[in-house]
C-alpha cells in the first residue's frame, strides 16, 4: 500500500484539502513534491482520499473519496505518565499497534506530576505519525489526563506480576499499565473492588512502557485482532 498522510479534519472541504503552513512545507519543501503529484490522505476518522497537488492554490484537489470502518484494536490504554522520551516511545508504539485510545494517568508513584496542553499536543502529533506508519484510517485518540483514584470503575484489566495469566479477552477492553515502582496496595484494592482483574505478563518485572506494548500485544493476539 502507498503512503497515506494524515490531514486534520478541519482542513478538509468538499472537493479539496487545504494546505496549512505545516503541510505546505512538509509536502513541497521537505518531501519535494511537485504540482500534479497524487497524494493519499486520511482524516483519522475513517475518511480516505486521493488527490492531486496544486501548490499555487495551497490545496490538494480530491479525485476519489471513500470511508472505512473503525480499524483500531478495541483496547483503551490507561498509561502512567513516564519520564522523558520513554513516554513518547510508549505512545508511538501503542499508536502503531492501533489501540483505540490512550489516557495518561497519575498514580501514587507517578514521578511526573504534570500533563500540560503542550504534552497533549505532542501526544496527538506522535499518534498522527504512528497512523502514517500503520497506513490505516483511524487515529488513536489521546484523552485528557486522569487521576487513577477517579477512574477505578473505567478499568477492566490491570497488569500485575501477581495476577493470573490471560486466557481469553472480551472486547472492547480497558487496560491499566502500572507505573515505575508498581501500583500501591491501596490502588490494587480499589481496582479489584471496582471489578478490575489483575493480569500477569510473566515472571519478569517490566518497565511501564515495555509492559504496555507486551500487554496490549498479548491481549490483541489472544482476542484475534492483531
Amino acid at each position: 500500500m502507498a503512503d497515506i498522510y494524515f490531514v486534520p479534519s478541519n482542513l478538509w472541504h468538499e472537493n479539496y484539502v487545504e494546505l496549512d503552513k505545516f503541510l505546505y512545507r512538509r509536502f513541497l519543501k521537505v518531501m519535494r513534491m511537485k504540482d500534479g503529484n497524487v497524494i493519499a490522505l486520511t482524516d483519522g476518522a475513517g475518511r480516505y482520499a486521493e488527490g492531486v497537488l496544486r501548490s499555487q492554490g495551497h490545496r490538494i484537489v480530491l479525485t476519489e473519496v471513500s470511508y472505512h470502518e473503525d480499524d483500531r484494536i478495541p483496547i483503551d490504554v490507561y498509561l502512567p505518565i513516564i519520564k522523558g522520551e520513554r513516554m513518547d516511545w510508549a505512545i508511538a508504539k501503542l499508536g502503531e499497534l492501533g489501540v483505540r485510545s490512550i489516557t495518561p494517568v497519575f498514580t501514587e508513584r507517578t514521578i511526573v506530576r504534570k500533563w500540560s496542553d503542550n504534552k497533549k499536543e505532542r501526544c496527538i502529533s506522535i499518534l498522527a505519525s504512528s497512523l502514517e506508519v500503520r497506513r490505516r484510517f483511524w487515529l488513536t485518540q489521546c484523552r485528557e489526563a486522569q487521576k487513577l483514584e477517579d477512574i477505578y470503575d473505567d478499568i477492566d484489566i490491570f497488569f500485575d506480576i501477581e495476577g493470573q495469566s490471560p486466557q481469553t479477552v472480551r472486547f472492547p477492553v480497558s487496560v491499566l499499565v502500572g507505573p515505575e515502582g508498581g501500583l500501591s496496595l491501596q490502588e490494587k484494592s480499589g481496582l479489584m473492588e471496582s471489578g478490575a482483574m489483575p493480569i500477569s505478563l510473566g515472571k519478569s518485572t517490566l518497565r511501564a512502557e515495555t509492559a504496555a506494548i507486551v500487554g496490549v500485544s498479548i491481549l490483541a493476539y489472544i482476542g484475534g485482532v492483531l
